[in-house]
């Protein structure tokens, strides 16, 4: 797949089994917002996907990849792997996998910390109640944007 170079706006999929978090980068490409979280099946996603590239003209794609410690390629990873050559294919732009190793833990812990949640010393239902609301799969998408983001910055290489 090529890479990110079109331009625009960077859009960030978090895919998982139950949900798919989305987050988007500003016009400039340096800060990642959470966007929304769906619910859909792979082909009504990339059909939403291409909504919001029109929409927000989004010039490429990040999709998280879940490293697996084995090295076996879990169903995830397939998920993303798949989700990468369809979005690719139906848009033509610049779709990229970076591995989104302990991003929804990260969200977990960040969300966990706000102030105004559930009571405090309860991370497990904060960090429960904010996946409910699909808190947590938007901001892992940001995170894994802004991670990506930062990478691009510095000029470092791209994962895949």
């Amino acid at each position: 797949m090529p890479d990110d170079n079109c331009g625009g706006r960077v859009l960030a999929l978090d895919p998982g089994k139950r949900r798919t978090g989305i987050a988007l980068s500003d016009p400039s490409g340096t800060l990642a917002s959470p966007l929304e979280t769906v619910s859909l099946a792979v082909s009504a996603l990339v059909e939403h996907v291409a909504a919001l590239v029109r929409l927000h003209g989004v010039g490429s794609i990040v999709i998280g990849l879940p490293v697996s410690s084995t090295g076996e390629p879990g169903e995830i990873e397939r998920l993303a792997r798949s989700l990468a050559g369809r979005l690719h294919d139906r848009l033509g732009i610049g779709v990229v996998l970076w591995n989104e190793s302990l991003s929804s833990w990260e969200a977990e812990r960040i969300l966990a910390e706000r102030p105004g949640r559930a009571a405090r010393g309860r991370v497990g239902g904060r960090a429960r109640e904010a996946r409910e609301k699909g808190e947590v799969d938007r901001l892992a998408a940001a995170l894994i944007l802004q991670d990506y983001l930062d990478a691009r910055a510095k000029g470092e290489p791209g994962q895949e």
